[in-house]
This record gives structure tokens, C-alpha cells and sequence, in this order.
């Protein structure tokens, strides 16, 4: 989401650069992509040195740009074409760029010369990277976006070692934290040790069990968590009215949003991710270049807003950006492009910090929230199947954290539960009762019609029927991608479901063998009238030996 103006600015930066000019070019498989057109400063390099000089100047960029906006292709010419007025004739530069051939960008390697990975995994990855990059060999230690690779090939190459492991979820932010196939490889082993198990032929072994977590665990998961929230100034005015979902990941927000986004008077697009953020710099860094994917989310509201294109939409939020705009003005912006419909922002980050809650208060006028929970033990088996640990930990401590997380993926999970109900119900004991309600997942699947009518009372709306068909018109509730092809933001498998299920309040039963929630967590649940635990499943049979 960055417009080409940035890409010309950053490249204009370096010392060695007279005029530069970003442009989209075609390309056979992905439509489109970024390539840039340089002018060098007289003396700057001789022309033998050319290739060097791309090289740093594709070394000096990736930093600024990240690999995600990075050009695919950089080329030197004499001048950049201008109208008389002054002027960039973009379409030019791709007119006079899109019939050349397609040469990898990364040449530095003698490729006939290069090896297959040795290590097996990585070999693997290789073939699968090579088969999407169009190369006929790639090395352990090649770099995918270095090889030539794009934004959109890294979501393909993703989404390619998905579909030879179906019932595991691989998100594009992988290729990025690991881009060679050995990185790949160790970042399997440590995220998917199934894919690896796979790939290797061999039985993964269980896991022999986890201890429960104490109060210790409990204190160094809150210390390393990272406020992205500064100290909070209240504006002028309120914004109007607003509904915030508040619930940790995994306990049903996408389908909850998916519902309201059915109801006439309501406006539910995916994860705005503004709340928690001061204003768009500080919401952009927050995330990085790996995580970018997540905030695609504003640009698909105003698309659903506007009913304007991915590219429009993408501009819109490219300008306000420019402009730094906060994040209650962007709120004001949307609320105003909806006209009169009520803005639901469904974004389970908002829990994790007191002060992004209490910012709500200071920003809209008299907004009301749904706390929806879920029964621990299904909000930690959704998590640990999904692998969002390498989404969230980052999402916790930040662009400056580590992102290794210290946690398995069951105790993050369990951590991350108890931390925002914890949060949620602290900060709901201020609020007026009038403008809250609690939902429980289970109640929702089981008798969504008498979930969806209590609502409705709430937000003092008639109910509206169409909520029951959450699968429906997936443009209108915004439950499909940016762009053509691309994932939603939310759940990963939310269209793989035919209808709202009600068998899924209880999988969870037939997944542990024994209970291990803290008696923080525990306690908590029983609060929020999740009761039911491991040993006294009604699903579970036991015989005697």
C-alpha cells in the first residue's frame, strides 16, 4: 500500500540517483508488478561498474522499502519522461520496458554453477521457490525476493506448500522472516514440525505434554508485551457511534462480523487495526514489511464504502498516510463514507492494552461492545491448528521484539485467552451496562437466529434475517480478498464451511486427554460461564483396562 511517489522519494535518497521514476509493468503471470527507471548523476559510476551500481542501489532500497515494494526490476536510462508541465509519463517507461525479457534480478550468482540445497527440507523448498520463480536451479542460500521474487509470488509460493499440506495454514509472512530455503527450512521445522515430518517421510511423534502455566509464566508474557499506544489526547469532538468486537483470536469474530456485515444498517469490514495506533506512521511501522498483509483490512473497507476498486481504495489510504492522518480522523473519514450505517470494527488486537480500549471512550460518542468469548480450551486448539503464533507474537512485542516467541504454541495461546478477557472485563465493569453485551461463541453456533435478535436489541435495530447467511455475498460483507485470488483478512478458513455449524462449540472435547488451564484462566472461564473442562466432557468415552 505504498504509492509510487514513496518508491521514487526513497530512491531519490540515495546519493548516486539523479531522477527516478517507479512504474507498473505487466507481467505474464502476476498481471502486474513494480519496476523502476533510474537516472544516475554524471560521475557517479563509470558504465563498466553498471551492475554494481544496481546492486547497491537494490541493497540501499530494500531497507527502505522492504522487500514487498521493492521493484522487480530496475533500469537505467537517460532521462525520465516528462510532459512539458514537468510532469512522470509512467505509462511511457512500461510501453518502453514491457517487451524486454524477463532476466532474474539477482544475476550475481553464476547460476549454471549452483547447487540444489543437500539438506532435504530445504532442497524441497527450493523446488517448490524455483518452480514459481521460473528458475532452473535455486541454492540454499539464494534469497527468494533477491532471485526476482515479488509480494504476489511470495503469497503463490505460500500458498503452493499449502496445497501440498491442506490441513495445515501457511501464511505469506513466512517467505519474508525466512527467504532462502534453508531459513525456510529451520522455520518449518520450528512453526510446522508436521510439514517437516511430511516432506521427510517420517511419523511426528506427540507432543509428551506441557506444563501448566503459573503465575510467572503469566508475569513474563506481560512484560514482554509491547503498548503500541502512546499516551492518549483526546480530539475536539467525538466521532459518531461505533460497535467494537472485543475477543481474543479465534473465538468467532470473523463469523460474528461475517453476520452484522449481513444487516442493512450495519457496516463490518475486516480488521481496521486503527484503534490500537496513534496515527497512520505509527500503524504502518507497527506491523512491518512481513506483516503488511494484515493491514489490508482499511483499504477493503473504503472499497466496500466507495464501491471503488483495489487500486482507488489503495490510493486513498496511500494519501492519508502521506498526509499522517490520526487514526480518529481516519475512523471519521470511513464513518462518514458509510453515511448512516453503524461501523463495526471487529479487531481482536484492541484487547491485548487497557489504554486501546480506554481510547475508545475518548474517541467515539457512546460506542457500545460486544464481548464475545469462547471456551478456552476451542480458542487454543483453533489457535495451535492455525499456527498463529507467528502472527500474534510479533503483533505483541512489536517491530523492536524478538520474534521468537518463548511460548508453545498451546501456552501463547492460553496466555493470550486469559490476558484480553482479563483486559475486556476490567475495562467493562466502567462501562454502562446499556452499551455492552457478552456473547459466547457456542450460544451463537448453536442458536445463531437467537443470538443475532439479542444484538439487534442492543444496537436498538430490528432484526435482520440475513444475518443467518453469513456465507452470502461475500463481496458485500467483505468476506473475500483485496484483490482477485488474494485471502481475507480473518479467517483463513472461513468459506471452507458451508453454513454455521453448531458441532463446532464442542470439537474441542475430543482434543485433550487431560485439563491443563492455569487457575487464572480457569477461574476466568467460569466467569464467563465456560464451565465444562476436559474430565467432565459429555463427547469424551473412557473404558477400563
Amino acid at each position: 500500500m505504498i504509492g509510487p511517489a514513496e518508491i521514487d522519494a526513497a530512491a531519490l535518497s540515495l546519493a548516486w540517483i539523479a531522477d527516478a521514476a517507479a512504474f507498473a509493468a505487466p507481467h505474464p503471470i502476476l498481471g502486474e508488478e513494480i519496476e523502476m527507471a533510474v537516472v544516475l548523476k554524471a560521475g557517479a559510476q563509470p558504465q563498466t561498474a553498471l551492475e554494481t551500481t544496481l546492486t547497491a542501489t537494490r541493497d540501499a532500497l530494500r531497507p527502505l522499502l522492504g522487500y514487498g515494494r521493492m521493484p522487480a526490476r530496475i533500469h537505467v536510462v537517460q532521462a525520465v519522461p516528462r510532459t512539458p508541465g514537468g510532469k512522470l509519463q509512467r505509462h511511457l517507461l512500461a510501453e518502453q520496458f514491457s517487451a524486454l525479457p524477463r532476466a532474474h534480478a539477482a544475476p550475481a550468482a553464476d547460476r549454471a554453477a549452483l547447487a540444489w540445497p543437500e539438506r532435504p527440507v530445504a532442497r524441497w523448498v527450493a523446488g517448490v521457490w524455483a518452480s514459481v520463480l521460473d528458475l532452473a536451479v535455486m541454492g540454499a542460500d539464494e534469497d527468494f525476493f533477491q532471485s526476482g521474487g515479488s509480494s504476489l509470488q511470495a503469497a503463490q509460493a505460500a500458498a503452493l506448500v499449502q496445497s501440498r499440506f491442506p490441513d495445515q495454514m501457511l501464511y505469506v509472512s513466512s517467505v519474508y522472516e525466512a527467504p532462502t530455503p534453508d531459513q525456510q527450512a529451520d522455520f518449518l521445522s520450528e512453526h510446522y514440525p508436521e510439514i517437516t515430518a511430511r516432506i521427510l517421510g517420517e511419523t511426528l511423534r506427540p507432543d509428551g505434554g506441557l506444563t501448566t502455566l503459573g503465575e510467572a509464566d503469566q508475569m513474563r508474557f506481560a512484560g514482554l508485551v509491547r503498548n503500541p499506544l502512546g499516551p492518549h489526547i483526546a480530539g475536539k469532538r467525538l466521532n459518531p457511534p461505533a460497535v467494537f468486537i472485543l475477543s481474543p483470536p479465534r473465538s468467532g469474530s470473523t463469523l460474528l462480523r461475517a453476520m452484522m456485515a449481513g444487516h442493512g444498517a450495519l457496516f463490518a469490514p475486516p480488521e481496521l487495526y486503527l484503534l490500537s495506533h496513534a496515527d497512520l506512521t505509527a500503524w504502518r511501522a507497527w506491523y512491518g514489511r512481513a506483516h503488511a498483509s494484515q493491514l489490508e483490512g482499511l483499504p477493503r473497507a473504503f472499497m466496500g464504502a466507495t464501491g471503488c476498486s483495489a487500486d482507488e481504495a489503495q490510493a486513498i489510504v496511500s494519501e492519508m498516510e502521506r498526509d499522517n492522518l490520526s487514526t480518529a480522523d481516519v475512523y471519521l473519514r470511513l464513518q462518514t463514507a458509510i453515511g448512516e450505517r453503524l461501523l463495526v470494527d471487529k479487531t481482536p488486537f484492541y484487547g491485548v492494552h487497557p489504554s486501546v480500549l480506554t481510547s475508545a471512550e475518548a474517541t467515539f460518542e457512546r460506542p457500545i461492545y460486544i464481548h464475545l468469548s469462547r471456551h478456552p480450551y476451542g480458542m487454543i486448539r483453533s489457535f495451535d491448528q492455525a499456527r498463529l503464533g507467528q502472527l500474534w507474537w510479533p503483533r505483541l512485542t512489536g517491530p523492536d521484539g524478538d520474534p521468537a516467541s518463548p511460548f508453545a504454541s498451546r501456552q501463547l495461546a492460553e496466555l493470550i485467552w486469559t490476558h484480553i478477557h482479563a483486559n475486556t472485563v476490567a475495562f467493562l465493569e466502567g462501562v454502562p451496562a446499556e452499551r455492552q453485551i457478552h456473547v459466547r461463541y457456542e450460544d451463537l453456533v448453536r442458536d445463531p437466529e437467537a443470538a443475532a435478535r439479542r444484538l439487534c436489541a442492543t444496537l436498538g435495530l430490528a432484526f435482520d434475517p440475513a444475518m443467518l447467511d453469513p456465507l452470502a455475498d461475500p463481496s458485500g460483507r467483505m468476506t473475500d480478498g483485496l484483490r482477485a485470488g488474494s485471502r481475507m483478512i480473518g479467517d483463513p478458513k472461513f468459506h471452507s464451511h458451508s453454513a454455521i455449524d453448531p458441532r463446532a462449540a464442542d470439537q474441542w472435547k475430543t482434543a485433550y486427554d487431560q485439563d491443563f488451564l492455569s487457575s487464572r484462566a480457569g477461574a476466568l472461564a467460569n466467569a464467563l460461564g465456560h464451565t465444562e473442562r476436559v474430565d467432565d466432557a459429555d463427547e469424551r468415552v473412557e473404558f477400563d483396562v
